[in-house]
């Protein structure tokens, strides 16, 4: 009869995580190129449309690298700022190295939104999270549902209307982990159309320009 060989039990296990490690990240350059697909996809579908909605200034022809660069990619720091809040929110359940949570335990609302900025780069970014984005224009409202359906992106809800009117609606008020604005008004208007929608531990995410621009309007509104 010829003798089995056994495989030492720590070997075994050593294979099995090398083939978890492999896997795992097999996922995330998956996910990477996803999310690399839908951000290209944003910059397309706001070029084609934007001779009839004009999401971004139609003065320099820009083309969809433009948008990319100069509208797209510009959010993306701020989804950094946004994860590293999630990790020292300690009311939050984070699961992961890369702060992923429920999202029934993370919401970010996005205040005139227009094209998406930064309320769908973000989602893109962090499918996992519930995102609201309210504009006061009806086209680009339009344009964002579209969009969002268009890349599948759920649990995104889009909502016509102004902001100081919505804070006075208990469904927003004080309801949001993160609020997010890029270019919307200076510091001082800004907290007052914005903090009202924040919940107790969360923040507001405000994307201004020049750094000494922004300086100026952070003692002006102090």
């Amino acid at each position: 009869m010829a003798a089995v060989q056994r495989t030492p039990f720590f070997l075994f296990m050593a294979v099995m995580s090398l083939a978890g490690n492999q896997s795992n990240a097999e996922a995330k350059r998956f996910a990477a190129a996803e999310k690399e697909e839908k951000l290209r996809r944003l910059s397309e579908l706001i070029w084609f449309v934007n001779d009839n909605i004009n999401i971004v200034s139609r003065s320099s022809n820009p083309s969809p690298e433009d948008i990319r660069f100069q509208h797209v990619d510009d959010c993306i720091p701020l989804d950094h700022a946004i994860r590293r809040h999630l990790k020292e929110d300690k009311s939050l359940k984070i699961s992961g190295d890369d702060a992923n949570v429920a999202e029934d335990d993370y919401s970010l609302l996005d205040i005139g939104s227009g094209g998406g900025f930064p309320g769908l780069v973000i989602k893109i970014m962090q499918p996992e999270l519930k995102v609201t984005l309210i504009e006061a224009t009806r086209k680009k409202c339009d344009f964002l549902i579209a969009a969002s359906k268009s890349m599948g992106l759920e649990h995104t809800e889009v909502f016509w209307g102004r902001a100081e009117t919505m804070a006075h609606d208990q469904k927003f008020r004080e309801s949001f982990s993160a609020v997010t604005a890029r270019a919307v008004a200076d510091l001082r208007t800004l907290a007052e159309l914005c903090l009202p929608f924040v919940r107790v531990g969360g923040k507001l995410f405000a994307m201004k320009g020049p750094r000494h621009k922004a300086e100026e309007e952070i003692q002006d509104a102090q």
